[in-house]
């Protein structure tokens, strides 16, 4: 199994990912929490597979709703 792993990219940390999306919403033309698809999609396009949708779900949420 530990072999399999060196095949796989690593997956980018929770502090790269929170800025990463508060970069996405600082670029947004206002904060709305109905904007979380388009800062989920632009960090995905930096990182691709690497985000967790699901982390990075929750940052966006979270950065929108403050």
């Amino acid at each position: 199994l530990a072999w399999c792993a060196t095949f796989l990219s690593a997956q980018v940390g929770e502090d790269e990912l929170r800025i990463a999306v508060a970069a996405a919403v600082a670029v947004l033309p206002q904060r709305d929490p109905k904007m979380a698809g388009r800062v989920i999609g632009a960090v995905k396009k930096q990182y691709g597979d690497r985000a967790d949708a699901a982390l990075l779900k929750k940052l966006a949420d979270e950065a929108l709703s403050s």
